[in-house]
């Protein structure tokens, strides 16, 4: 069997082979190597894309006048557009000119009056495409900057799009086209889409999350049976988009599933019903993981009299927020000076727990937070350290 760990450790994350080229062009230009020394299908990490892309969408929000005031013409296509409709303007003032010369009816008044009546379409298609543009590039950069976007939809191509007044474009007939740094093309027409956050079906998984924590118990099957209908139905309510969401943005510690994640296969379109089964399960598993965190909780409170206050407990009103590698040293300033328990950080992922006992060895145990193997172990350690639950219901031979 492959070492998972490798094959985790190798997979970059989806590529977008023209923008890869620009970010990697980009560093070559910063060490002084000319174009195109880094091109060629070299992987590149989609958080250091992402970066590459939010660098240059911060520094274009942080340069615009206040209010997002996107003008509707760029500045690097003014001359370009004036150019065009003056020439358009001067082919109309001609067929107007030839219709007066002309009878009514005539085969060469009616060709004039059609190619007078193109022209008008095309100013009026120029003029939308403009005022599309702008309402467009607007909503995207508040949006953007309100952190709003989720990660379930594609932005890069909008991000090279909408930070820049610069552009290589074309006038065919009035229609507008962009061509982009990565040599992709966007029709004036038809403007890449985006969707925001599922920030409604999201509380109201963390709703029922916390439901399941405050009733506190051991799911029978017929619980979790009725957790499982209600996630599912949040899950759909948004359709694909708000399933992408879900699946894709952070809304408690870390996202289900990134893109740059083994496991990103599923957001393909052809993967939907078993990314929707696979959101369903995760969010059941932590629901009745919360469940039994919330029986744990009210089993130390039975052990303890009722409020907590075992003499080795730790009073932490709510531990979970602190059990993950990145959080949990963060739990120190809960502790306070005074405190008979410490934590300290050794290797990458291993903590030392530790409570203080006035007349005898201190209480040790060592964790390691990125071992999914020993999670659970970690898990009961942490508790048992913290006193949010009882000593007697951790077998010492399991730790």
């Amino acid at each position: 069997m492959a070492n998972q760990n490798l094959i985790k450790g190798a997979y970059m994350g989806p590529q977008n082979a023209g923008i890869a080229d620009l970010y990697l062009n980009s560093i070559a230009k910063k060490q002084g190597r000319g174009p195109g020394r880094y091109g060629g299908n070299i992987p590149v990490p989609y958080k250091n894309m992402q970066q590459y892309l939010n660098k240059k969408v911060d520094s274009y929000i942080d340069n615009l006048p206040a209010g997002y005031e996107v003008e509707k013409l760029p500045s690097g296509m003014r001359n370009g557009v004036t150019n065009w409709s003056k020439d358009l303007q001067i082919q109309a003032g001609n067929h107007a000119r030839l219709m007066k010369k002309t009878k009514p009816g005539s085969p060469q008044f009616i060709n004039a009056r059609n190619e007078f009546q193109n022209i008008k379409n095309q100013f009026k298609n120029i003029s939308t495409n403009l005022d599309q543009f702008k309402a467009a590039k607007t909503e995207f950069l508040q949006d953007y900057d309100s952190k709003t976007i989720s990660e379930g939809v594609d932005t890069d191509r909008l991000k090279l799009l909408y930070s820049t007044d610069t552009y290589n474009y074309s006038l065919v007939n009035g229609q507008l086209q962009f061509q982009l740094p990565d040599g992709s093309m966007v029709d004036g027409n038809k403007l890449p889409k985006y969707f925001n956050k599922n920030s409604d079906g999201a509380n109201k998984l963390l709703q029922l999350n916390e439901s399941s924590y405050k009733s506190g118990g051991q799911w029978d099957s017929y619980t979790k049976s009725m957790y499982e209908r209600k996630v599912n139905n949040i899950v759909q309510e948004k359709g694909r988009e708000g399933l992408l969401s879900l699946a894709t943005d952070t809304f408690l510690d870390a996202p289900i599933i990134a893109k740059d994640h083994p496991n990103s296969w599923l957001l393909q379109e052809e993967n939907h019903e078993q990314l929707q089964q696979y959101v369903v399960d995760q969010y059941v598993q932590g629901m009745e993981s919360a469940a039994g965190q919330g029986y744990q909780k009210k089993q130390s409170k039975t052990s303890t009299g009722g409020g907590g206050s075992s003499k080795y407990s730790a009073n932490i009103s709510n531990p979970d927020q602190y059990f993950s590698n990145d959080k949990i040293m963060d739990i120190k300033d809960e502790l306070g000076p005074s405190s008979n328990h410490s934590i300290e950080a050794g290797e990458d992922g291993i903590y030392e727990l530790k409570i203080n006992k006035p007349g005898s060895a201190p209480w040790k145990q060592v964790i390691d937070m990125k071992d999914p193997k020993a999670a659970e172990r970690s898990r009961k350690i942490y508790n048992q350290w913290l006193g949010s639950i009882s000593s007697s219901s951790i077998d010492p031979a399991n730790l």
